[in-house]
């Protein structure tokens, strides 16, 4: 991935800029609770600072949400924090479902396709994906305040906070019948008739969108 124009912070002063905007949307408990575990300010020994990225940045290619891959200028960081928009020519992903950095972005964020496990993902604004958002994994977090516009959003055992209008589908697999939504190819018929998920749907899922291949029903998309 290719970033310019950012520079390095504190988390200290991450903190400070992030803290009233997530106070907006947030019970005080739940503040402190993000502030602190999910975005990982708490942790005293992490002397890595975050990415502070001006209004209007773009990143030419994918941004990788893992911490081998968080280095800028030579220095890692634990986050990155867009202080308005933010345009990421590709995807961003996140291939540890235990963790990574956060991205918060202030403003309204453009992608293709966002597919994260454990790295906590923020958005004030509203999220604008040509393709698919797949989130996985009880060790990560999505919350997207401005609204949704995407092909799909699929939620696989992740905490998420969606407010504002959402133009897609938008399946939360624990609680949805994904049946009506995702292809039947990834569903396998039980002696009782039911239907039940493969052993290996996150991993194909996952390969599909970013290779760009359906996973959605035809009906499901209004086709």
């Amino acid at each position: 991935m290719l970033i310019t124009g950012g520079k390095l912070i504190s988390s200290q002063e991450a903190k400070a800029l992030l803290a009233p905007v997530l106070a907006r949307h947030m019970a005080p408990r739940d503040l402190q609770i993000a502030l602190d575990d999910e975005l990982n300010f708490a942790d005293e020994y992490d002397r890595s600072g975050v990415l502070l990225l001006p209004d209007g940045a773009a990143i030419d290619g994918d941004l990788a949400l893992d911490y081998e891959c968080a280095e800028y200028d030579g220095k890692s960081f634990r986050g990155v924090l867009a202080l308005g928009s933010l345009a990421v020519h590709g995807d961003i992903l996140n291939a540890n479902v235990d963790g990574g950095p956060f991205l918060a972005v202030l403003g309204p964020l453009t992608v293709r396709h966002i597919i994260k496990g454990g790295a906590p993902l923020i958005a004030a604004g509203p999220i604008i994906s040509a393709g698919t958002i797949y989130c996985e994994y009880n060790h990560g977090s999505f919350r997207a305040w401005g609204g949704i516009t995407a092909q799909g959003i699929v939620i696989d055992d992740q905490s998420y906070d969606i407010s504002g209008p959402v133009s897609g589908i938008k399946v939360v697999l624990w609680q949805d019948d994904a049946t009506q939504y995702l292809l039947p190819e990834f569903f396998y018929e039980n002696d009782d008739g039911t239907l039940e998920a493969n052993d290996d749907l996150s991993e194909t899922l996952k390969a599909r969108i970013r290779a760009g291949e359906p996973i959605f029903r035809d009906d499901a998309l209004g086709i």
